[in-house]
């Protein structure tokens, strides 16, 4: 997996899962192209699985990277992925940030390990997330109002003995060892809740999205720095343990106009993960509602997911959740494209593409998925316009986040992603094209007038 170098791109893009598959499966290093023979791989987070052999035939026969809830635990991934696409590489979903009533080991923990808990200056648990009262919502010990409970408690993540223990169960979850010995071990571990934002600071105590700032047993309370060193240290211990055959994804890669450590802390976790995550990349909001962002919010998340490519990592940002109109899931993709280093970037709509894919509908609803743009030609740009642009072998992408409408010529008639042959195209703000040449077209020569992006930090 090491060996694929970013700088010298596969004949076939993106998304993920070419990676992780050369993780799992080193043998399949050459296989770079993507399941669906386009450029664009295809990743799903915490999807539905497949129920049915159709179902999961559907899945594997459009993605190349899934995440199973831990519901698949006991089972594994099911043969049918590998049997369909051997290059397929799933995961398991666990969160080990917080553990309240109904999660798995919630009972154990709290019966026997009090000093796994973060707990206040009083010496209470620290209670985290608002959310819809339940029946087993203990107002003794879950702060509540009305309408809403606060029972999920923060876990110590600096206590040794959690760290051993977790370590202990992602371990068996790779390896079919332990209670898991009778069925396929998973490729790999998707860690959610692995935030480079102080979950505990102030704000968050004040608008009651936590109870409390954790005190440690010597009196310190904690500071940012302090959950920093905490996390990072909890990531390099489930690293370790799983090895390094196999895959390890945080949920957490972020980036804030108002909290300028995010992006470094994100990157300070990726020193000992595979890679990252990151919630409502380039569109803001799920399904239909979903937005895209623009302006400098847009070149944020360019700039975060450019690093994690720069570092050579997997980045599977999640562009919204669910199935966006077609143009909102067209600017995402593009602007994936925009920053493609290798095989190790992802098409990532959380559980939309497998939705899609269970249902019969997923070339429809990503379309972009068959394009084979070829290799990229450098680095992307933007014009005098503000308009995007990479050139690729066997096409162009153009992004357009500015405020403005904008037409741009194009220098040969090319094809949509929908098929149409045009000699210009016209973008509105938030709005993007794929274009493939005609068999035996010309190579474009580049824009007189381009000036590449500044980022802020990608090293």
């Amino acid at each position: 997996m090491r060996s694929v170098h970013p700088d010298t791109p596969p004949a076939v893009l993106v998304v993920l899962l070419a990676m992780l598959v050369v993780a799992a499966r080193p043998s399949a290093m050459a296989a770079t192209d993507a399941v669906n023979g386009g450029t664009i791989r295809v990743a799903a987070n915490y999807h539905p699985g497949g129920a049915t052999r159709d179902e999961q035939r559907a899945i594997a026969e459009t993605h190349d990277l899934v995440v199973l809830g831990t519901g698949w635990g006991d089972s594994g991934p099911p043969d049918e992925y590998y049997r369909v696409n051997p290059r397929i590489v799933a995961l398991e979903y666990q969160s080990w940030f917080d553990t309240g009533p109904g999660a798995p080991d919630y009972e154990y923990i709290s019966e026997n390990h009090e000093d796994w808990f973060y707990h206040d200056r009083d010496g209470h648990r620290i209670a985290t997330y608002r959310t819809a009262s339940r029946p087993d919502c203990d107002p003794a010990r879950c702060p509540a109002e009305p309408g809403f409970c606060n029972c999920r408690f923060g876990l110590n993540l600096r206590n040794e003995g959690l760290r051993r223990f977790v370590a202990e169960r992602l371990r068996d979850l790779v390896t079919a060892g332990g209670e898991w010995a009778a069925r396929r071990a998973f490729d790999g571990i998707f860690l959610d809740n692995t935030s480079p934002a102080w979950p505990y600071r102030p704000v968050k105590v004040a608008n009651g999205t936590v109870s409390g700032v954790p005190v440690y047993e010597d009196g310190t309370e904690q500071t940012e720095a302090m959950w920093v060193e905490d996390q990072d240290g909890f990531v390099a211990a489930m690293k370790e343990a799983i090895g390094p055959d196999k895959v390890l994804l945080f949920n957490g890669c972020m980036t804030s106009a108002n909290y300028p450590t995010w992006q470094p802390n994100s990157y300070r976790f990726l020193e000992h993960a595979d890679g990252c995550t990151m919630e409502d990349w380039i569109v803001e909001g799920k399904d239909r509602d979903a937005r895209p962002k623009t302006g400098d919010a847009w070149r944020r998340d360019i700039d975060l997911f450019a690093g994690v490519n720069d570092r050579g990592k997997w980045s599977t940002p999640l562009m919204g959740s669910g199935v966006h109109e077609a143009g909102v899931n067209r600017y995402a993709i593009a602007s994936a494209l925009l920053i493609w280093k290798g095989p190790r970037n992802a098409m990532n709509f959380w559980k939309g593409t497998a939705i899609e894919a269970i249902a019969g509908r997923f070339h429809d609803t990503f379309p972009e998925a068959s394009i084979d743009l070829g290799t990229p030609r450098g680095e992307y740009a933007t014009d005098e316009n503000g308009i995007a642009r990479r050139k690729w072998s066997n096409g162009l992408v153009l992004v357009n986040p500015t405020s403005t409408t904008r037409t741009v010529p194009l220098d040969e008639p090319m094809r949509t992603a929908d098929g149409d042959l045009v000699t210009e195209v016209t973008l509105a703000p938030g709005r993007a094209e794929i274009l493939v040449r005609e068999e035996g077209g010309g190579q474009e020569e580049p824009p007189g007038t381009v000036e590449n992006l500044h980022r802020t930090d990608t090293r």
